[in-house]
């Protein structure tokens, strides 16, 4: 799919509301349509979650974004955030919660958890904002 032309198929204007089926498998996904119509896509909820991915590395090919100062750039408020221990393994799991009420969960192991925790307590330690430093 690299370095396709846009797809003949429907342009959609807007994401106008999601939600989860009576019976929990699917994600309803309202889209609105360029033709000025409502279209609804059944999205099984396992893909659902892999669009999470999907959307954002998008986000990082998008030229529109590219071309904006960093500072303007997308990033996602979380509302509170949670950190544990994967029920079965040595990861760290750490949990946001979205406005919209979900919550994204990443799965860090040891290396990435403390270089993340350095990080925070480095940037959060210094005067003043500055730009964030890869972990």
């Amino acid at each position: 799919m690299d370095n396709e032309p846009p797809a003949r198929g429907t342009l959609i204007n807007a994401v106008a509301g999601a939600k989860v089926s009576g019976d929990g498998r699917y994600m309803l996904l309202k889209l609105k349509l360029s033709s000025a119509k409502e279209s609804v896509v059944a999205i099984p909820i396992n893909e659902a979650a892999r669009l999470i991915d999907l959307v954002a590395y998008a986000l990082t090919k998008s030229a529109e974004l590219r071309e904006q100062p960093r500072s303007k750039r997308r990033a996602f408020r979380a509302l509170s955030c949670t950190v544990g221990w994967e029920a079965l393994g040595d990861h760290v799991v750490l949990t946001m919660k979205l406005p919209g009420g979900g919550n994204l969960s990443f799965l860090m192991d040891r290396g990435l958890a403390a270089g993340t925790q350095r990080g925070l307590a480095d940037l959060l330690g210094r005067r003043g904002k500055h730009a964030g430093v890869k972990h």
